[in-house]
Protein backbone atom coordinates (compact mmCIF):
# COMPACT_ATOMS: atom_id res chain seq x y z
CA UNK A 1 0.00 0.00 0.00
CA UNK A 2 2.84 2.68 0.93
CA UNK A 3 5.01 1.52 -2.30
CA UNK A 4 1.19 2.42 -4.25
CA UNK A 5 0.94 5.97 -2.86
CA UNK A 6 4.24 6.82 -3.36
CA UNK A 7 3.97 5.57 -6.78
CA UNK A 8 0.56 7.66 -7.06
CA UNK A 9 2.71 10.78 -5.63
CA UNK A 10 5.34 10.95 -8.07
CA UNK A 11 3.30 10.31 -11.48
CA UNK A 12 1.21 12.73 -9.75
CA UNK A 13 3.73 15.59 -9.63
CA UNK A 14 4.90 14.51 -13.40
CA UNK A 15 1.55 15.05 -14.38
CA UNK A 16 1.46 18.33 -12.93
CA UNK A 17 4.97 18.92 -14.10
CA UNK A 18 3.99 18.17 -17.83
CA UNK A 19 0.32 20.34 -17.15
CA UNK A 20 2.83 23.66 -16.20
CA UNK A 21 5.63 22.78 -18.92
CA UNK A 22 2.42 22.30 -21.97
CA UNK A 23 1.01 24.77 -20.13
CA UNK A 24 4.08 27.35 -20.68
CA UNK A 25 4.96 25.72 -24.17
CA UNK A 26 1.69 25.82 -25.76
CA UNK A 27 2.31 28.87 -28.15
CA UNK A 28 6.02 28.24 -28.45
CA UNK A 29 7.20 28.67 -31.84
CA UNK A 30 9.23 25.59 -31.32
CA UNK A 31 6.96 22.13 -32.12
CA UNK A 32 9.38 19.69 -30.31
CA UNK A 33 8.74 21.98 -27.40
CA UNK A 34 4.89 21.62 -27.77
CA UNK A 35 5.30 17.50 -28.18
CA UNK A 36 7.16 17.13 -25.69
CA UNK A 37 5.12 18.69 -23.05
CA UNK A 38 1.97 17.00 -24.78
CA UNK A 39 3.83 13.52 -24.37
CA UNK A 40 4.87 14.06 -20.74
CA UNK A 41 0.76 14.56 -20.11
CA UNK A 42 0.00 11.03 -22.43
CA UNK A 43 2.62 9.57 -20.19
CA UNK A 44 1.35 10.87 -17.15
CA UNK A 45 -2.36 9.91 -17.86
CA UNK A 46 -1.27 6.54 -19.15
CA UNK A 47 0.62 5.26 -15.68
CA UNK A 48 -2.46 6.59 -13.36
CA UNK A 49 -4.97 4.71 -15.92
CA UNK A 50 -2.60 1.52 -15.36
CA UNK A 51 -1.93 1.79 -11.78
CA UNK A 52 -5.45 2.49 -10.41
CA UNK A 53 -7.76 0.84 -12.83
CA UNK A 54 -10.58 2.65 -11.79
CA UNK A 55 -13.16 3.56 -13.99
CA UNK A 56 -13.43 7.68 -14.01
CA UNK A 57 -10.43 9.68 -13.75
CA UNK A 58 -10.68 13.45 -13.27
CA UNK A 59 -7.34 15.42 -12.85
CA UNK A 60 -7.47 19.28 -12.37
CA UNK A 61 -4.40 20.87 -12.75
CA UNK A 62 -3.33 24.46 -12.43
CA UNK A 63 -4.56 27.37 -14.37
CA UNK A 64 -7.91 25.15 -15.26
CA UNK A 65 -6.42 21.96 -17.46
CA UNK A 66 -7.70 18.65 -16.89
CA UNK A 67 -7.58 15.14 -18.28
CA UNK A 68 -11.63 13.66 -18.69
CA UNK A 69 -12.64 10.38 -20.19
CA UNK A 70 -13.44 6.80 -18.81
CA UNK A 71 -10.55 4.44 -18.36
CA UNK A 72 -12.13 1.25 -19.08
CA UNK A 73 -10.25 -0.69 -21.58
CA UNK A 74 -13.80 -2.03 -23.51
CA UNK A 75 -15.17 1.43 -24.13
CA UNK A 76 -13.11 4.26 -24.08
CA UNK A 77 -12.10 5.51 -27.54
CA UNK A 78 -10.78 8.93 -27.33
CA UNK A 79 -10.25 11.57 -24.35
CA UNK A 80 -10.42 15.05 -24.54
CA UNK A 81 -7.54 17.59 -23.00
CA UNK A 82 -9.30 20.80 -22.41
CA UNK A 83 -8.44 24.10 -21.09
CA UNK A 84 -11.50 26.41 -19.87
CA UNK A 85 -13.87 24.70 -21.92
CA UNK A 86 -11.82 24.19 -25.28
CA UNK A 87 -10.56 21.31 -25.84
CA UNK A 88 -9.12 18.77 -28.55
CA UNK A 89 -10.13 15.23 -28.89
CA UNK A 90 -7.59 12.22 -28.79
CA UNK A 91 -7.49 8.82 -29.48
CA UNK A 92 -6.54 6.54 -26.92
CA UNK A 93 -2.94 5.44 -28.08
CA UNK A 94 -3.54 2.20 -26.20
CA UNK A 95 -6.76 1.20 -28.06
CA UNK A 96 -5.76 -0.77 -31.25
CA UNK A 97 -8.76 -0.30 -32.79
CA UNK A 98 -9.21 3.40 -32.15
CA UNK A 99 -7.13 3.85 -35.28
CA UNK A 100 -8.87 4.00 -38.53
CA UNK A 101 -7.49 1.26 -41.02
CA UNK A 102 -6.20 3.39 -44.14
CA UNK A 103 -7.93 0.68 -46.16
CA UNK A 104 -11.07 0.80 -44.11
CA UNK A 105 -13.91 2.72 -44.99
CA UNK A 106 -11.82 5.96 -47.27
CA UNK A 107 -12.67 6.04 -50.73
CA UNK A 108 -15.38 7.35 -52.97
CA UNK A 109 -19.10 5.15 -53.60
CA UNK A 110 -20.15 3.96 -57.03
CA UNK A 111 -22.65 7.12 -57.43
CA UNK A 112 -20.13 9.32 -56.63
CA UNK A 113 -18.22 7.93 -59.41
CA UNK A 114 -20.72 7.90 -61.73
CA UNK A 115 -21.51 11.17 -61.07
CA UNK A 116 -18.06 12.49 -61.40
CA UNK A 117 -17.68 10.26 -64.85
CA UNK A 118 -20.81 12.17 -66.25
CA UNK A 119 -19.90 15.66 -65.57
CA UNK A 120 -16.34 14.83 -67.22
CA UNK A 121 -17.78 13.67 -70.14
CA UNK A 122 -20.38 16.69 -70.35
CA UNK A 123 -17.51 18.98 -69.80
CA UNK A 124 -15.64 17.36 -72.82
CA UNK A 125 -18.24 17.08 -75.09
CA UNK A 126 -18.58 20.92 -74.77
CA UNK A 127 -15.31 21.58 -74.81
CA UNK A 128 -15.03 19.16 -77.99
CA UNK A 129 -18.17 21.04 -80.22
CA UNK A 130 -16.71 24.98 -78.88
CA UNK A 131 -12.91 23.49 -80.27
CA UNK A 132 -14.81 22.64 -83.15
CA UNK A 133 -16.48 25.57 -84.11
CA UNK A 134 -13.40 27.57 -83.40
CA UNK A 135 -11.48 25.44 -85.74
CA UNK A 136 -13.99 25.72 -88.48
CA UNK A 137 -14.78 29.30 -87.48
CA UNK A 138 -10.48 29.90 -87.91
CA UNK A 139 -9.76 27.78 -91.44
CA UNK A 140 -13.08 29.73 -92.75
CA UNK A 141 -11.23 33.10 -92.21
CA UNK A 142 -8.05 31.53 -93.70
CA UNK A 143 -9.68 30.99 -96.43
CA UNK A 144 -11.11 33.88 -97.57
CA UNK A 145 -7.50 35.49 -96.98
CA UNK A 146 -5.95 33.61 -98.73
CA UNK A 147 -8.12 34.07 -101.87
CA UNK A 148 -8.53 37.53 -101.08
CA UNK A 149 -4.43 38.22 -100.83
CA UNK A 150 -4.54 36.02 -104.27
CA UNK A 151 -6.64 37.58 -106.00
CA UNK A 152 -4.81 41.26 -105.46
CA UNK A 153 -1.61 39.75 -105.79
CA UNK A 154 -2.70 38.64 -109.65
CA UNK A 155 -3.61 41.62 -110.39
CA UNK A 156 -0.69 43.61 -109.46
CA UNK A 157 1.80 41.31 -111.21
CA UNK A 158 -0.49 41.42 -114.67
CA UNK A 159 0.18 45.41 -113.87
CA UNK A 160 3.65 45.12 -113.04
CA UNK A 161 4.72 42.37 -115.96
CA UNK A 162 2.29 43.76 -117.86
CA UNK A 163 0.39 40.14 -118.94
CA UNK A 164 -2.20 39.01 -118.27
CA UNK A 165 -2.95 36.63 -114.86
CA UNK A 166 -5.83 34.57 -114.26
CA UNK A 167 -6.90 32.80 -110.98
CA UNK A 168 -8.55 29.67 -111.03
CA UNK A 169 -11.11 28.47 -108.44
CA UNK A 170 -11.75 24.61 -108.49
CA UNK A 171 -15.65 24.43 -107.88
CA UNK A 172 -15.77 20.38 -106.76
CA UNK A 173 -14.00 18.28 -103.60
CA UNK A 174 -11.17 18.79 -103.06
CA UNK A 175 -11.63 22.50 -103.38
CA UNK A 176 -9.11 24.97 -103.60
CA UNK A 177 -7.24 27.70 -105.99
CA UNK A 178 -4.67 27.96 -108.90
CA UNK A 179 -2.17 30.44 -110.37
CA UNK A 180 -1.78 31.10 -113.96
CA UNK A 181 -0.35 33.22 -116.17
CA UNK A 182 0.14 34.44 -119.84
CA UNK A 183 3.47 35.16 -121.01
CA UNK A 184 3.22 37.58 -124.31
CA UNK A 185 3.25 35.35 -127.56
CA UNK A 186 2.15 32.03 -125.59
CA UNK A 187 -0.17 30.22 -123.50
CA UNK A 188 -0.90 30.01 -120.12
CA UNK A 189 1.49 29.20 -117.59
CA UNK A 190 0.86 27.43 -113.83
CA UNK A 191 2.46 30.21 -111.31
CA UNK A 192 3.10 27.76 -107.71
CA UNK A 193 2.10 29.40 -105.20
CA UNK A 194 2.39 27.65 -101.12
CA UNK A 195 -0.86 28.50 -100.64
CA UNK A 196 -2.19 27.19 -104.04
CA UNK A 197 -3.55 23.89 -104.93
CA UNK A 198 -5.74 21.66 -103.21
CA UNK A 199 -3.22 20.30 -100.82
CA UNK A 200 -3.21 23.42 -98.82
CA UNK A 201 -7.13 24.34 -98.89
CA UNK A 202 -8.40 23.57 -95.86
CA UNK A 203 -10.72 20.58 -96.11
CA UNK A 204 -13.44 22.11 -93.69
CA UNK A 205 -14.33 24.71 -96.27
CA UNK A 206 -16.10 24.92 -99.81
CA UNK A 207 -16.04 26.92 -102.32
CA UNK A 208 -20.35 27.34 -102.50
CA UNK A 209 -20.54 29.51 -105.69
CA UNK A 210 -18.97 31.78 -107.66
CA UNK A 211 -20.50 34.76 -109.80
CA UNK A 212 -19.93 32.86 -113.43
CA UNK A 213 -20.12 29.98 -115.36
CA UNK A 214 -16.85 27.75 -115.44
CA UNK A 215 -14.41 29.16 -118.12
CA UNK A 216 -11.63 28.07 -117.69
CA UNK A 217 -11.04 25.55 -120.40
CA UNK A 218 -9.16 27.52 -122.38
CA UNK A 219 -6.33 28.38 -119.19
CA UNK A 220 -6.22 25.23 -117.07
CA UNK A 221 -7.73 22.44 -119.25
CA UNK A 222 -10.50 21.78 -116.58
CA UNK A 223 -14.01 23.00 -118.03
CA UNK A 224 -15.68 22.58 -114.68
CA UNK A 225 -13.72 25.47 -112.87
CA UNK A 226 -14.04 28.96 -113.15
CA UNK A 227 -11.67 31.50 -113.44
CA UNK A 228 -11.01 35.09 -113.27
CA UNK A 229 -8.66 37.12 -115.37
CA UNK A 230 -7.00 40.46 -114.87
CA UNK A 231 -5.70 42.45 -117.46
CA UNK A 232 -2.40 44.99 -117.48
CA UNK A 233 -4.28 47.27 -117.33
CA UNK A 234 -5.21 45.98 -113.85
CA UNK A 235 -9.06 45.23 -114.42
CA UNK A 236 -11.08 41.90 -114.13
CA UNK A 237 -12.87 40.22 -117.23
CA UNK A 238 -15.70 39.86 -114.40
CA UNK A 239 -16.43 40.74 -111.30
CA UNK A 240 -19.21 39.33 -108.60
CA UNK A 241 -19.32 37.54 -105.17
CA UNK A 242 -17.49 33.96 -104.28
CA UNK A 243 -19.09 32.65 -101.16
CA UNK A 244 -16.74 30.09 -98.97
CA UNK A 245 -18.70 27.87 -96.33
CA UNK A 246 -17.13 25.81 -93.43
CA UNK A 247 -18.95 22.74 -91.80
CA UNK A 248 -20.16 24.42 -89.39
CA UNK A 249 -22.62 26.31 -91.92
CA UNK A 250 -20.92 29.71 -91.64
CA UNK A 251 -20.15 31.44 -95.00
CA UNK A 252 -18.45 34.42 -95.35
CA UNK A 253 -17.69 36.12 -99.45
CA UNK A 254 -14.91 37.81 -101.60
CA UNK A 255 -16.42 40.67 -103.70
CA UNK A 256 -14.54 41.54 -106.84
CA UNK A 257 -14.91 44.58 -108.57
CA UNK A 258 -14.30 43.74 -112.28
CA UNK A 259 -13.83 47.72 -113.10
CA UNK A 260 -11.15 48.34 -110.43
CA UNK A 261 -9.97 44.91 -109.52
CA UNK A 262 -10.50 45.79 -105.94
CA UNK A 263 -11.19 42.73 -103.32
CA UNK A 264 -13.04 42.93 -99.95
CA UNK A 265 -14.29 40.86 -97.60
CA UNK A 266 -17.81 40.60 -96.85
CA UNK A 267 -19.09 38.50 -93.57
Amino acid sequence: MALRRVFMVGTGLLLIRGEEAFAEEIYSPNPFMNAGSLAALFAADILIRRSLGCRKIQATFAEGYRIEGSSSRGTDHARVYTHRGQGMPIRDPMRHNAVRHKYGHAGFTLIELVVVVGLIAVVLAILTAVIRAASNSFQLRRSATVVTSELRRAQSSAVAQNIPYAVEFILSSPYGINEWKQPSGGGWVAVPRPVTGSENWPSQVSIVSVPGTPNCSGISGSGSNWCVTFQPLGFANQGGSVQLQNQSGTSTSIILNAATGRVSITP
